[in-house]
């Protein structure tokens, strides 16, 4: 399945999609770290 959307991005896969070429946002990145590594239930 494709996700086209930006709002119906999975959680893992939304913060990838701030990366802009080779300028990373890390303070974007690591606030949103902790809740991709949160197990679904």
């Amino acid at each position: 399945m494709f996700l086209i959307k930006d709002e119906v991005l999975t959680l893992p896969v939304g913060p990838s999609s701030i990366i802009d070429g080779d300028v990373q946002p890390w303070g974007e990145l690591m606030a949103a770290s902790p809740l991709t590594a949160i197990p679904v239930r």
